[in-house]
């Protein structure tokens, strides 16, 4: 593992620096990158690619609006999420595709455009993510994965690794964390750590704009 020069002055540093100075110092095990970069190769066939951080799920970031006592803000942005369906959350990827290919098509070298998405989410939105996979397929001809297709890869591609299954969640995060870490353009969810952990593993060269910003000017919110 790298060290830490000694001539960091670790004094003058902002939180901001020391923190991604940690993730970067402090790298996930090597089989995550293994299995995040074969999973890359193998199903998304090493296509340039965009990562969206869908993390409003009703257990974890929904709890807060069941809370009575949330400020007007947060219940204004609850209605907001609670209002989306799979056809407003595709208006939102789309216009992110749309966006960073107009950067794209503005490099004379290369007449590519990005028509892959990875959306890392929990579990518990695996219907939704279902549903807008065939609805971008279908509509559009955009490929998209997320979680199912990454668990049924690690599944079949290393069983012979008896403390993966016991350690599975850990380890799609992980792996997702890493797809996410990689892509081309990352849209990541506010006051996340874990979107936060990407942003401080990525290039400063790489974009990361706000996965909320798009949602509201994809539909058209203030």
């Amino acid at each position: 593992m790298a060290s830490v020069s000694s001539s960091t002055d670790l004094d003058s540093m902002s939180d901001h620096d020391l923190y991604s100075k940690i993730i970067r110092y402090t790298s996930l095990p090597q089989y995550v990158n293994t299995i995040a970069s074969q999973f890359v190769r193998d199903v998304m066939k090493n296509r340039p690619y965009v990562t969206f951080h869908w993390r409003f799920d009703n257990s974890d970031w929904m709890s807060s609006c069941r809370h009575n006592r949330a400020p007007t803000p947060r219940r204004k942005l609850c209605s907001f999420i609670l209002s989306l369906k799979p056809p407003h959350i595709a208006n939102a990827i789309l216009l992110g595709l749309t966006e960073v290919n107009d950067v794209i098509l503005k490099d004379v070298t290369t007449n590519d455009v990005i028509s892959d998405v990875y959306i890392a989410t929990p579990p518990s939105q695996y219907g939704v993510m279902e549903e807008l996979e065939k609805l971008l397929r279908v509509s559009q001809n955009i490929t998209m994965h997320y979680g199912i297709h990454m668990r049924r890869y690690v599944i079949q591609n290393f069983p012979h690794c008896d403390w993966l299954l016991p350690n599975l969640n850990d380890v799609l995060s992980n792996s997702e964390m890493t797809v996410c870490v990689k892509s081309h353009t990352f849209y990541r969810a506010t006051s996340s750590s874990w979107s936060t952990n990407v942003v401080l593993s990525r290039p400063r060269s790489k974009f990361n704009p706000r996965i909320l910003d798009l949602l509201r000017t994809a539909n058209h919110t203030s």
